[in-house]
C-alpha cells in the first residue's frame, strides 16, 4: 500500500506516465522509498503504528492535511505526507533514469540531434523541497505532541545547490 502513485507526478515534478511500463516503475519506486522516508520522519515505533492503524483519524490527518500551525512562535503550513513523499520519490526516480548500467559501467544515451543532460539542478530543487516538507511535517507532528507520543523529532538537511 502506497500513499503516492504515478498520478502525483505532474506540474513542477512532471514525469511522462503515458506508458504503462513507466507507471509500473514509478509505483515500484513508491513502494520502495515511501517506507524509508516515513520511518525516517516518524521513527520506527510510530511508523509501524501508522501502518497498522492507518485509518485512525490521527493518521488520516497526517496524510492529506493542509493546515496552518504554530511551532516555536513561527506560523507554518503543513500540506500532508503525500505532498512530501512525491518530491523524494521524484528525486529517486529521475536520479535512477540519468544513466544505465552496461558491462563497462554507467553510461548515458547518445543522440545525433540532441545532447543528453544531467538533471542535477531539477533534482536538487525537488529533493530540497522534499526536505522542507519533511522538516515541516516533523514540526507539525511534534506540535501535536500528545496525539503522537511515539514520534521522535528528526530533521533532514538540504543538499547544496549548484
Amino acid at each position: 500500500m502506497s500513499l503516492v502513485d504515478y498520478t502525483y507526478f505532474e506540474g513542477v515534478i512532471n514525469i511522462d506516465t503515458s506508458k504503462h511500463a513507466v507507471r509500473d516503475e514509478i509505483n515500484l519506486f513508491c513502494e520502495e522509498f515511501e517506507p524509508i522516508y516515513l520511518r525516517t520522519l516518524m521513527g520506527s515505533q510510530m511508523y509501524y503504528d501508522f501502518v497498522a492503524n492507518i485509518t485512525d483519524a490521527k493518521y488520516v490527518d497526517l496524510i492529506d492535511n493542509d493546515i496552518v500551525f504554530n511551532y516555536d512562535l513561527i506560523t507554518e503550513r503543513y500540506t500532508g505526507l503525500r505532498n512530501m513523499l512525491k518530491y523524494f520519490i521524484y528525486y529517486q526516480y529521475v536520479k535512477s533514469q540519468s544513466g544505465f548500467n552496461t558491462s563497462l559501467g554507467q553510461s548515458i544515451a547518445e543522440s545525433n540531434n540532441s545532447k543528453p543532460i544531467t538533471p542535477n539542478r531539477e533534482l536538487l530543487r525537488a529533493y530540497n523541497l522534499g526536505v522542507e516538507k519533511f522538516n515541516t511535517a516533523s514540526r507539525y507532528i511534534e506540535s501535536k505532541g500528545s496525539e503522537y507520543p511515539l514520534h521522535i523529532l528528526h530533521r533532514m538537511h538540504k543538499l547544496p545547490t549548484l
